[in-house]
């Protein structure tokens, strides 16, 4: 049975589902294939506006493209994993070059960052994965509650093998919107046809490194941190970030291991004044490799489109990967209770660093409620005074759950030209008397009794006032730093 779904358009995978799911599509019309995220808000494809029609094989896990318009070369999509495909280009003859193009197309905010150079890896001894030196690990410009890390992709450095079986790794290289692939000219020479070039696409949140150099000259160590604390420039969007917060490490290794979330403010690119309370400790130990989750209060939190930095305290010590991308910073904090007041460069250097790590926070939320009236122009009607008085109820009853009283007299005080109709205000005064003790109550849990002096002069101007017939009255409460109560007449 296939594992690629078809559409009217082309033919795709869906990817790392249960992190953050990307979907692929293969052999399109318009692309050769495309990653989406985000719910398209964060797209990449390859080989845009090509000619890519042609015959199309699939075999359970693989799909074979064979374009018209490029006899001499086949693509190949391979699903591996849920996190990871292949994509194969089959060179059948010798090709023109040995530089394999392939152009991009992405949106603004899209940043590739490349990871250690061969040169890097064998002069300097960086710890890296064969198939990650000189790869790219492909971020967003957001991060953090549905955006995870931030993490778009990873481009590896492709294997390159014939069919004798001969392997050599191929160099990736991009500039602009325009990737590379270079096939050494010697290797390629003597190669047999066919020849596969094949780099492995990965969709995952979690960095593609584990190990790393801390100081030139010294050997490869395991990505850790002990009793010393480590993190992370970030921005924020439109969005502040205030009040109770999620925080996620990822962790691979069992044992006794735990991390504390935290976030400092930034000055001059650098981490400053502690910006989160009640940090929880949580144990990274794992049986599986996968996400902890932790917690803390960012209090008084971030503004919107403000740097900060973001990353995790450990009174012991954790493992976790990352990839080069970023900025970060380390503090020791042996000792200390808890993390500081105000940041530390405890080792007066930086390092090109991102780890597996994100926190969720909440967003603004808006309620809007309609209530239709319809109000006669006397005083006899019951019905207009039992309306007149639901009105006031609900009114009330979102004062009581708002506490903002003041608003309501705005409500009441942009009535334009209601007449004085005696016998209703008695009715709806009455009404509102019986709800004085309720809200003197509210008044006093919330310590603002002024607000409750402002209610009576809404009384008295609504004792003067009538509504008209056939109002809309609409009440909208939106939920951000503050609380808002607004309402209007149509």
């Amino acid at each position: 049975m296939s594992v690629f779904t078809q559409d009217r358009s082309s033919y795709f995978l869906d990817q790392s589902v249960r992190d953050s799911p990307c979907r692929v599509h293969l052999a399109g019309k318009e692309t050769l294939f495309s990653l989406s995220k985000w719910g398209g808000e964060a797209a990449l494809s390859f080989a845009p506006g090509g000619d890519h029609e042609g015959k199309i094989e699939i075999v359970r896990n693989e799909l074979l493209l064979k374009p018209s318009a490029t006899p001499k070369a086949h693509h190949v999509f391979r699903k591996l994993d849920g996190d990871r495909f292949e994509y194969d280009v089959i060179l059948l003859k010798e090709p023109e070059s040995n530089v394999i193009e392939i152009d991009l197309d992405f949106p603004d905010g899209i940043e590739f960052y490349r990871q250690p150079t061969l040169e890097e890896v064998t002069r300097h001894h960086v710890a890296c994965a064969p198939e990650v030196i000189e790869s790219y690990a492909v971020y967003w410009k957001e991060a953090n509650n549905q955006y995870k890390t931030g993490k778009f992709c990873h481009i590896y450095r492709p294997l390159i093998y014939d069919a004798r079986g001969r392997k050599v790794w191929g160099r990736l290289d991009l500039s602009g919107k325009r990737m590379t692939i270079t096939i050494p000219d010697g290797w390629l020479a003597d190669a047999a046809y066919p020849v596969v070039v094949d780099p492995i696409i990965g969709t995952q949140t979690v960095g593609a490194n584990k190990q790393i150099v801390w100081w030139a000259g010294e050997d490869p160590d395991d990505f850790y941190l002990e009793l010393m604390m480590a993190v992370t420039k970030f921005m924020t969007s439109s969005t502040p970030i205030q009040g109770f917060c999620r925080a996620y490490l990822y962790s691979y290794l069992s044992g006794d291991y735990e991390a504390q979330p935290v976030v400092y403010s930034d000055s001059g690119g650098k981490p400053f004044q502690r910006e989160t309370q009640q940090e929880t400790v949580v144990s990274c130990s794992v049986a599986t490799p996968g996400w902890v989750q932790s917690s803390f209060i960012a209090f008084p939190g971030i503004q919107a489109y403000t740097p900060f930095w973001f990353g995790f305290n450990t009174p012991g010590i954790f493992y976790t990967y990352f990839d080069y991308a970023s900025t970060m910073y380390r503090m020791w904090t042996e000792n200390m209770a808890g993390p500081p007041a105000t940041f530390t460069d405890s080792f007066n250097q930086s390092w090109n660093v991102k780890m597996s790590a994100y926190f969720e926070f909440a967003l603004p939320q808006a309620y809007q409620r309609k209530v239709l009236l319809s109000v006669g122009t006397t005083a006899s009607s019951p019905s207009n005074c039992m309306n007149m008085r639901r009105l006031c109820s609900d009114v009330m009853l979102s004062v009581e759950n708002h506490g903002i009283i003041g608003n309501f007299l705005r409500i009441c005080s942009s009535m334009s030209e209601l007449q004085d109709v005696f016998s209703f205000s008695v009715a709806f005064v009455r009404r509102c008397a019986s709800n004085i003790a309720g809200v003197l109550n509210i008044a006093r849990r919330l310590s603002v009794s002024r607000r409750v002096a402002s209610s009576f002069i809404a009384f008295e101007l609504l004792k003067r006032r009538l509504c008209l017939m056939k109002d809309e009255v609409i009440i909208v409460s939106r939920i951000t730093r503050e609380i808002e109560f607004k309402g209007y007449l149509v």
